[in-house]
């Protein structure tokens, strides 16, 4: 056959699933950059992480150059046993309980692949991180939506919630929940509220997702309350998700996912990935052994002057216009303009002017919110806060959502 002469091919034929967009986001820089989840390059522990890399190219050599086990190597998974009992209060969990993961989100991806179906009941918070609505949307399950006040996710509404379901002869497969601090709002979940939301889990038998990725930056507070899965029937109610993103790199891909063994074993067989970075997990190891309790209060000291800079420029550009509660832990500023001022249809706008923050209907499975966005405020330099936010008033000027 002649070259050229034979028919395209139709890949509608094969396709299985909708096609989704690829994030622009991960290949795209911004002069002033809120909206990521991470810490910024002026607290990257570059020189220290160097040094690590190089002494377990000398301890480990002969494990990197082997395939690394699905479950992560044992050092990594003793260390994160360590954290996980003395930062979090999870006493039970040994190292045949950890699975190391691509970040905190493959065990997302991996609780929802082995746990979810398509008509499945899941509850979540009103407002919650935009990763998760775009794979709970994609499931097929059906989502409920719980809302919040100044301490986190109401439990009586969450109760109220599970009544009505219960009567609709609808089951909960689980409820996903950041309670330590929430993403986007920073409201931590109480002790107390912890308890109650076990009992609940008890009662109306659901698991419980916990996500406690950004628990690490105790910005104005002693200590966390304990994590949900320390408390009494955490060990078979929990799927625990964690990860070293947010005191590290988002770029160094290790989190972990802890639960018991019946869960951890579904999960880990369907974790096709043929192991993950051995090099990065055994650098993360060695670095956190010797640095982990100084990295979190140093980057913690750093995290809290850059909150409060923002906080601060907001009010002198903003004033009125715009409310925020000050988030005592997290990377975020959960900002609500007044009505009216439509930050959403502003996200591209404020970009093409390099200013990139992210708008509320992101973090809503019903697309609510679009007076609302988030403002990260770990990632810029104290002094792209301060012009940074200066140039989004500017740009809601020019677009004429700000009126003088």
């Amino acid at each position: 056959m002649a070259k050229g002469a034979r028919k395209p091919v139709n890949y509608e034929s094969f396709w299985v699933v909708p096609q989704l967009p690829v994030p622009a986001w991960q290949t795209e820089r911004h002069t002033y950059d809120f909206g990521g989840a991470n810490p910024g390059p002026d607290v990257m522990p570059s020189a220290d992480l160097a040094e690590a890399a190089k002494q377990v190219i000398v301890e480990e050599h002969n494990e990197i150059v082997r395939y690394p086990p699905t479950y992560g190597p044992d050092r990594l998974r003793e260390l994160i046993v360590h954290k996980m009992k003395v930062h979090r209060g999870i006493e039970w969990a040994g190292i045949d309980e950890v699975l190391v993961t691509n970040g905190s989100a493959q065990g997302i991806a991996l609780a929802m692949q082995t746990t979810v179906v398509p008509g499945d009941v899941i509850i979540t918070h009103r407002y919650v991180y935009q990763g998760v609505v775009r794979s709970f949307n994609a499931s097929g399950a059906e989502i409920v939506t719980v809302d919040r006040d100044e301490d986190g996710m109401r439990m009586d509404l969450l109760e109220e919630a599970l009544a009505g379901l219960k009567k609709q002869g609808k089951k909960v497969k689980f409820l996903y929940i950041i309670p330590s601090p929430q993403n986007p709002d920073g409201t931590i979940l109480p002790l107390d509220r912890r308890e109650k939301l076990m009992d609940l889990a008890e009662e109306y038998d659901f698991l419980i997702m916990e996500d406690d990725c950004y628990v690490d930056q105790t910005l104005d507070v002693d200590q966390m309350p304990p994590a949900i899965m320390s408390l009494d029937g955490g060990e078979e109610r929990v799927i625990y998700i964690a990860t070293f993103s947010k005191i590290i790199s988002p770029g160094v891909r290790v989190g972990w996912v802890t639960a018991s063994k019946p869960l951890l074993e579904r999960m880990a067989g369907y974790k096709q990935d043929v192991g993950n970075d051995y090099f990065s997990g055994l650098i993360v190891a060695k670095y956190l052994e010797d640095h982990m309790d100084d990295r979190i209060e140093w980057l913690n000291d750093r995290m809290r002057h850059k909150r409060d800079t923002m906080l601060a420029a907001l009010g002198e550009n903003f004033g009125p216009l715009v409310q925020v509660r000050v988030p005592k832990g997290g990377m975020f500023l959960w900002a609500q303009f007044r009505d009216g001022i439509n930050m959403s249809e502003l996200e591209v706008p404020s970009m093409e002017r390099g200013v990139r923050y992210l708008g509320g209907p992101q973090f809503s499975v019903i697309g609510e919110g679009k007076n609302y966005a988030r403002l990260n405020y770990s990632f810029p330099s104290v002094e792209e806060i301060t012009n940074g936010i200066a140039k989004l008033a500017d740009v809601l000027r020019e677009e004429g959502a700000i009126k003088e």
